[in-house]
């Protein structure tokens, strides 16, 4: 997927200015990392990796910007 169309604003529509672009790539990239690396650890331990991957996925699907309001902020879908 093209880093315009996997980034949208409030109305849908793919942010264009690079720098936000990189931005969003480049704290992608660290979160995957991260994730990757407590992926592991629970391997390591002995968890089972698709439960702790939906751990993760549930918990990531639950965050909400800490300093926004939320309606605005499409929160309430």
């Amino acid at each position: 997927m093209a880093a315009s169309a996997r980034w949208i604003d409030k109305e849908g529509e793919p942010l264009s200015c690079k720098d936000k672009l990189s931005t969003l790539e480049e704290n992608l990239a660290e979160v995957l990392e991260i994730a990757l690396e407590a992926l592991e650890d629970a391997a390591v331990m002995g968890a089972d990796t698709d439960a702790a991957r939906q751990v993760f996925i549930d918990e990531i699907a639950s965050l909400r910007p800490r300093f926004a309001n939320t309606a605005s902020n499409g929160a309430e879908s």
